[in-house]
């Protein structure tokens, strides 16, 4: 079953107001994780180890799942698609709106407007 994840994280970012174009390469490689992942879980993986000549190993699928996981969050998180994400990608927008003002305000100060 193929899940379109680029229009889902799409979706789900324009939701939460962090959609931008710039991002769309980064929601191509997150989505193509997400798809991974998917197929990792549909292997069927039921044990955490394996027997590899005679002694007991993690499962490399399970290894897999978990650094596909990790990498996700990540991807997830820098697309504001998690509650720290969304939070920190607020902020850096109030920072810049703030720098903005700022700015706008010591340019008419600067070329006289602001008497």
């Amino acid at each position: 079953m193929a899940v379109n994840y680029k229009s889902k994280i799409k979706k789900a970012m324009q939701a939460v107001g962090t959609y931008k174009k710039e991002y769309d390469k980064a929601i191509e490689i997150c989505s193509g994780m997400l798809c991974d992942y998917d197929e990792a879980e549909e292997s069927g993986t039921e044990k955490f180890t394996v027997t590899d000549g005679g002694k007991k190993v993690k499962n490399p699928m399970y290894a897999i799942r978990e650094k596909l996981r990790a990498d996700i969050l990540v991807y997830l998180r820098e697309l504001g698609l998690t509650p720290a994400g969304l939070k920190k990608m607020q902020q850096q927008e109030e920072t810049k709106e703030n720098k903005s003002k700022l700015v706008e305000v010591l340019g008419e100060l600067t070329n006289g407007k602001g008497k």
